[in-house]
């Protein structure tokens, strides 16, 4: 012993041999009595509050209240979510954990409103029409909302290793947020990253570096992403064992959503307290489809979940690839007797 303890200042406990019991909290630091027995519990949890989140966001919001038939409001919200990520790479430095939370979406637009149609004895057109033509043209009201939101961060995903998180080192420059989607003519799938890229050995897999009787396992399991034009030259890679790769989690920017829907609705009074509704309401008003990363698991449903392009290393599938897209336009009619 060196007259060392675990609570003296500036003091280098020595190393204790793995097996030796006390030995993961000398070796680390901690005190000798940090973790202690009790007879009254059969097990211990240690539970902590250590993980934290900021989010900032600057909202703004329009309204035009009724004027003249029209009335909607639109709304926006810019926002950046920041915290821990959710896997451990250090114990003693979190910070290495913190960066942008995959429930970030840095931009949000919405909206809502209606409009009555100038026609008829109170309107602008047909006000001197026959009264039969007047009360089938009057009190006719379009109605709509539309949600517009950015694409929520992605990681770029390998092989496990002793690092939590992403492993991936960025060798050449990579514009993270140019993806966009591309399709060809009457493809089932397609390609967020268009041909930009194709899939190659990794480099830490090449003969100067493995052995050749392991080199067949080492290329079965890691890929690398090198330009499609030139193979040679590696964009994205594993990173080396027992290295944290370069390229944060979650630095990826995924694809947004959009949807437009409307109805047309008319209110046609018979006599005091008895009323016909008729409204069709219209999904999609534009047949905008939505992608879905996943392959092949909604494709042209009405009812359709969101999921991120593949950007696994070592997919079958392209780097970027997008399985499917979704959310056709559909009409539906209404009539309600009021009574």
């Amino acid at each position: 012993s060196n007259g060392c303890t675990a609570s003296t200042p500036g003091c280098l406990m020595p190393a204790t041999a793995a097996g030796i019991n006390g030995a993961l909290l000398r070796n680390s630091g901690t005190q000798e009595n940090f973790i202690y027995t009790n007879p009254q519990f059969g097990t211990a949890n240690w539970v902590s509050n250590r993980a934290h989140s900021n989010y900032h966001s600057m909202q703004a919001q329009a309204t035009l209240r009724p004027t003249h038939g029209l009335n909607f409001q639109l709304s926006y919200t810019w926002s950046r979510n920041l915290g821990d990520q959710g896997q451990i790479t250090n114990q003693f430095n979190r910070a290495a954990d913190y960066g942008l939370l995959a429930s970030d979406r840095t931009h949000n637009i919405a909206s809502y409103g209606s409009y009555t149609l100038p026609l008829g004895a109170k309107g602008y057109l047909l006000r001197n029409a026959s009264k039969p033509v007047q009360r089938v043209v009057e009190g006719w009201q379009i109605s709509w909302t539309n949600a517009w939101m950015s694409g929520p961060p992605a990681s770029v995903t390998d092989v496990n290793t002793m690092w939590a998180g992403t492993a991936v080192d960025q060798v050449l420059p990579f514009d993270r947020k140019g993806g966009q989607v591309t399709w060809d003519p009457g493809a089932f799938s397609g390609r967020y990253y268009g041909t930009q890229f194709q899939q190659v050995f990794d480099p830490q897999c090449s003969s100067s570096a493995v052995a050749s009787t392991l080199q067949p396992f080492c290329n079965s399991s890691l890929h690398a992403l090198a330009l499609a034009s030139d193979a040679t030259k590696i964009v994205l890679q594993h990173a080396r064992p027992g290295v944290p790769g370069n390229f944060q989690t979650n630095s990826l920017i995924g694809f947004g959503t959009w949807q437009f829907d409307a109805a047309l609705s008319k209110n046609v009074t018979i006599m005091e307290g008895k009323s016909f509704n008729l409204r069709v309401d219209v999904m999609n008003v534009l047949n905008h489809p939505n992608v879905s990363g996943a392959a092949g698991t909604s494709y042209d449903f009405r009812n359709y979940s969101i999921s991120q392009p593949t950007f696994d290393l070592n997919s079958t599938n392209p780097f970027g690839f997008v399985g499917s897209k979704s959310g056709h336009r559909v009409i539906s009619a209404k009539l309600r007797f009021s009574f």
